[in-house]
């Protein structure tokens, strides 16, 4: 935080909580193990910002480890940089004020004392440590503990493309496999569906918005040649997204098509 930055006071500390959560009264010590999960943050209002990270192991000092994320909302100065003082796996003591449910807590300072690391870095390392489920169908999976979810690589239509399947705090993909068991299964019908629905959808807007200089408008199989399959993510709840690289299509955005088993393809989209 910057040397200006006020903090707010401990009788207003749950304002920074916009969820609809309960919190104990007074603030407590805390140490943990710094969530190797992503880091986000928001703007609260003009006075701060709120850096958002998690104790991926944590413990009331003197106490038992607690093995299940605290998420941590910080008040941070607008111009803060938010992520550099509390990097992944590392150890940290801090004041805070814990919710009832002992499942958020929100920030109030750095602690006085060191947290006592010899408790707690076995449980580092083994967080460090990678998660691989190893499948049949698609070989050994990694989990990215960032963004969690697991990757590998397979073969979809003769080429090499990545497979993500995204998971909750339970790490269970099996309906993810399932899923994915689905669509490799009609591997070609599946290509020709996302390659006419991404024509269907999204032919037109490049031909009125977003052709070259001195481009002519494309055909569909001019479009379609230019697309080129990335990856193919599966979420938990059974929606999947074919990611493709545009070909400069959309001047290097990507093309997303989503659907699911249930209701076929859905939505085309262009991300940043």
């Amino acid at each position: 935080m910057t040397s200006t930055f006020k903090p707010p006071r401990i009788d207003r500390l749950t304002e920074v909580d916009s969820a609809d959560c309960e919190y104990k009264q007074g603030v407590v010590e805390i140490e943990g193990v710094v969530s190797p999960s992503g880091q986000g943050g928001w703007s609260h209002s003009d006075d701060y910002d709120v850096h958002c990270f998690s104790f991926s192991a944590w413990r009331y000092p003197g106490q038992p480890i607690v093995s299940k994320d605290l998420t941590i909302l910080r008040p941070v100065a607008p111009d803060a940089d938010w992520f550099s003082e509390y990097p992944k796996l590392s150890i940290r003591r801090i004041r805070v004020m814990v919710a009832t449910d002992e499942s958020r807590a929100i920030f109030a300072g750095k602690a006085t004392q060191m947290a006592d690391k010899e408790v707690l870095v076995d449980m580092a390392k083994e967080l460090a440590k990678p998660v691989v489920i190893t499948t049949e169908r698609f070989g050994d999976l990694t989990l990215n503990r960032s963004i969690d979810r697991f990757e590998g690589e397979v073969n979809w239509n003769g080429e090499s493309i990545r497979i993500n399947f995204h998971t909750d705090k339970t790490q269970d993909i099996s309906a993810g496999l399932e899923v994915a068991g689905k669509l490799f299964d009609e591997q070609l019908s599946w290509k020709q569906k996302v390659d006419d629905y991404a024509v269907q959808e999204l032919l037109l807007v490049k031909n009125d918005v977003w052709l070259d200089d001195n481009e002519s408008p494309l055909t569909a199989d001019q479009f379609k040649s230019r697309m080129t399959l990335q990856s193919i993510s599966i979420h938990p709840d059974g929606e999947f997204n074919f990611w493709h690289d545009d070909g400069d299509l959309f001047w290097g955005h990507s093309i997303q098509i989503s659907g699911s088993l249930e209701e076929g393809l859905t939505q085309a989209d262009i991300p940043g």
